[in-house]
């Protein structure tokens, strides 16, 4: 069983340096906005592991994207205290109807203090699993360990998608997060997590929706 209590003070800690690290990175010309001093994020726990599942953009919980348009989401995974975590797989879960661009999915071990910019950025090689609606990576031998505590640094996964020009003014999904941890059967997570992707007229555009901070 899930559970979505939310710390709120370390995921508001969490949440702003993820922000302010320039985790996202825009891929080709129709890349949308990639300012990541702030934009669209959701936080929640599980145990001791914190989750943060955020995008480029404006402030809130809906990212505004035209057709057209690629956008990298980020779902970035930290062990606040108590036992070091092994993630054993990772599944980004997106609109079926969006493109994943080949080549996006990257896995990284971001290192030092939240509060700072990051120290580090290793990337692991992964070969992702691609599917109707998901990416999804998998970890050689044991899994990917995260220790706890502020100065340990955590796990990103990110994947950019394309918005089919076909796509539909006005229309709305929601996103998800789903991750196997050691020690525990079954896989974890939110599907959806209230991080929505919205398809507006241009780029950053809010015709027909209002403001995303709404």
């Amino acid at each position: 069983m899930f559970r979505s209590t939310m710390r709120r003070v370390a995921s508001a800690v969490f949440a702003s340096a993820m922000l302010a690290g320039g985790l996202a990175v825009g891929s080709g010309t129709a890349a949308a906005n990639q300012d990541t001093t702030s934009g669209p994020a959701v936080s929640k726990s599980f145990e001791n592991i914190d989750v943060l599942k955020g995008a480029a953009g404006q402030p809130g919980t809906t990212l505004y994207v035209a057709p057209g348009e690629e956008f990298t989401i980020h779902n970035s995974f930290r062990v606040q205290d108590g036992d070091e975590r092994i993630l054993t797989r990772i599944t980004d879960h997106a609109p079926a109807g969006l493109e994943y661009v080949p080549g996006s999915a990257k896995l990284a071990i971001v290192g030092g203090d939240p509060n700072v910019p990051y120290l580090s950025y290793e990337v692991i090689p992964t070969t992702p699993e691609v599917g109707s609606g998901t990416v999804s990576v998998v970890a050689p031998g044991a899994g990917w360990s995260v220790a706890p505590g502020a100065g340990h640094g955590w796990i990103e996964f990110r994947v950019t998608y394309r918005v089919p020009q076909s796509a539909q003014i006005g229309a709305v999904f929601d996103t998800g997060v789903t991750f196997d941890v050691a020690g525990h059967e079954g896989g974890l997570g939110w599907n959806p997590i209230g991080l929505s992707v919205a398809i507006a007229a241009g780029s950053g555009s809010s015709d027909g929706f209002g403001s995303s901070g709404q």
